[in-house]
Order: C-alpha cells, then structure tokens, then sequence
C-alpha cells in the first residue's frame, strides 16, 4: 500500500469530516492511520478552518518538488559556477551571495561539496588556500 494519500482518499475525508465522524473512525475507512489523517487535517485546512479535498490536493500538488532528482541543481549553475571560480577566482562564499541577489539560492557549502567532488583537479588551484 503507498504511504501517501491519494485524491480519492482526501475525499473521504471530506466527507467524513462533514458526516462528524472521529479522525479514528475516518483513519479506519481509508486504511491509514489516525495521525496520518489528523496531519492532513492540519497541514491542509483552509484559513477559515474548513477541510475541503479539492483544496488539500492543489496544496500537496504545490507542494511537490518542481526539479527532478529532488534538488538537484541545473548543469547549466554548475557551468557557472565553475566558470566564475576558474575564470574569476571567487571564493564559493561571493558565488553563493551573487547567485542569491539574482534569485538563486545555493548555500556555499553546497558549492564547496562541488569542488571537493571535482575529479579534474581544475577547481581545488582556484579556491581560497587550495582547500587546506
């Protein structure tokens, strides 16, 4: 069985929820158990407090993670990236806060992971005190 809801299921809880059933009794008609109910419950209500399931499932849909791979970062950043330490001689520190002015959030250490899993060698010359 998946260890997600479905929109069916979120259903069910609407209607179960409009019936004034328990978060129990509800958990048990849709095979999941209560805190999984209750945590979609909260995580999903409306600001006004009322649980509608077309609304909980554009919010999970919302939810989902746009780039594949989770979060993987685009080769094209990569590119850059390496451009701007080779050719520029930033440190991952002035990277990070450069790509953050232009909406690109990486953290340094991010980009510091990237230079030690270089296996060119190109990088490592270019960084503050070649990494030592």
């Amino acid at each position: 069985m998946s260890n997600q809801l479905i929109e069916a299921q979120r259903y069910e809880i609407y209607l179960g929820l409009k019936r004034k059933w328990s978060l129990t009794k509800i958990a048990g008609e849709i095979g999941f158990a209560t805190s999984t109910v209750s945590r979609e419950v909260k995580r999903n209500t409306k600001t006004n407090g009322e649980y509608v399931w077309k609304h909980a499932q554009t919010m999970c849909d919302a939810r989902k993670h746009g780039l594949e791979g989770n979060h993987r970062k685009p080769p094209e950043l990569w590119w850059r990236i390496d451009y701007l330490i080779i050719e520029k001689d930033w440190s991952p520190g002035q990277i990070a806060g450069v790509l953050c002015k232009e909406g690109m959030h990486i953290c340094k250490q991010t980009i510091y992971n990237h230079v030690h899993a270089d296996t060119t060698g190109k990088l490592v010359p270019h960084m503050p005190h070649e990494l030592k």
